[in-house]
């Protein structure tokens, strides 16, 4: 990270182990972060929240793993295509990010389901379409629909040869068509029709049962020590 100003943030409370303290490096925020540098810092394994970018920087633990799909290796599994035949009915298709009334009740709806006590349920308009987008991002809403029925929402951020999974959420009572697993692979395919690269996941974090669907997108890349290590199906992966 040469001639990039970071931040070490403070020691906070793991969000995803309870047991557990976790630190943030974010990159200074007088420095402005343009795609072509999100574009670099992504493949470091940092991610956006917001207009912050940040990865993981705790002292003793190493749990965190960026994780990016490589578009034309992957091969869906035998559940992954059960998942693709339970939504014949489910269409999708991208629009610029943007504020939309029926999004933010689905949101609310979606955070007060998962997350009622959480601070994320109780955002208002501003601080959900700011924690969603970045003023200097490109950032996509790919709208979910089953039977023309809005149901569910993917962030999407599109960098250089690249898609970035930056948030699902979608409305409780259709969980059992499994959107959050469907939006990937719907990403995939996107990314495939636009001839890019990677489709990166965010942090894979083996202990925590909430995000272990991550690396059953195979073959899969796995950010450890800082290189890019491919792990076909089957393969654990090492930190």
């Amino acid at each position: 990270m040469t001639n990039i100003p970071v931040i070490d943030g403070v020691e906070h409370p793991c969000n995803y182990q309870n047991e557990k303290q976790a630190r943030l490096l974010y990159v200074h925020p007088e420095l402005p972060p343009i795609n072509n540098l999100y574009t670099h810092l992504i493949t470091l394994g940092f991610r956006r929240s917001g207009e912050q970018l940040y990865r993981p920087h705790c002292h003793h633990c190493q749990d965190c793993i960026s994780l990016r799909v490589p578009v034309n290796l992957f091969k869906p599994s035998k559940s992954q295509k059960r998942i693709i035949n339970k939504n014949t009915q489910t269409t999708t298709r991208l629009i610029p990010a943007a504020f939309n009334e029926q999004h933010f009740k689905i949101y609310l709806r979606y955070q007060n389901s998962r997350h009622p006590d959480g601070e994320m349920s109780q955002l208002s308009k501003d601080d959900y379409l700011n924690f969603l987008t970045g003023p200097w991002c490109n950032t996509l809403f790919m709208e979910i629909r089953i039977n023309s029925t809005l149901v569910g929402i993917a962030v999407i951020d599109q960098i250089d040869s690249a898609f970035s999974a930056v948030y699902t959420f979608y409305d409780p009572d259709f969980q059992h068509f499994s959107l959050g697993h469907f939006a990937i692979l719907k990403m995939i395919h996107y990314a495939s029709c636009q001839k890019l690269t990677w489709v990166y996941l965010g942090y894979w974090i083996e202990p925590c049962q909430n995000m272990a669907y991550k690396a059953n997108y195979r073959p899969i890349e796995a950010f450890t020590h800082d290189q890019w290590h491919l792990y076909q199906k089957g393969e654990p992966i090492s930190r």
